[in-house]
């Protein structure tokens, strides 16, 4: 259960606010990514791929941790995965996907500057995405 119907009312109004500013966010990254669609060169063919079945696991295992809404459970396998597969943008957009439903600002706000900076425009991935 999310941490704001675990505390009460009074942490209610703090996750209108953590909405808003996910969603300013998603909004900024969807502008970046549709500015820099007509501008940036094509993508190399070889695109990062999950490295190895450890890899393939932990990724699978954060997912499956997302859906039972683990959310700091999640988090731990995404970092781990992430561990073995530094580049991997799709892991990286899941772990801070995960952390954006924690009390960790900082870190959610630095993976996605780096999904931002370093993901490629139209491409998907993560939990639940195609």
């Amino acid at each position: 259960m999310p941490f704001w119907r675990r505390t009460g009312h009074e942490d209610a109004g703090l996750m209108v606010g953590r909405r808003r500013f996910i969603q300013a966010d998603i909004a900024v990254l969807g502008l970046t990514v549709a500015g820099c669609q007509g501008s940036q060169a094509p993508a190399p063919a070889a695109a990062v791929q999950i490295v190895g079945s450890l890899t393939a696991r932990l990724k699978a295992e954060g997912d499956q941790l997302m859906v039972q809404q683990e959310y700091d459970k999640a988090a731990v396998k995404y970092q781990a995965a992430l561990n073995e597969a530094p580049g991997d943008i799709a892991i990286r957009y899941a772990l801070a996907v995960a952390l954006s439903y924690l009390a960790r600002r900082e870190e959610t706000i630095e993976q996605f500057r780096i999904v931002m900076l370093r993901g490629t425009p139209g491409v998907r991935g993560g939990p639940g995405r195609p």
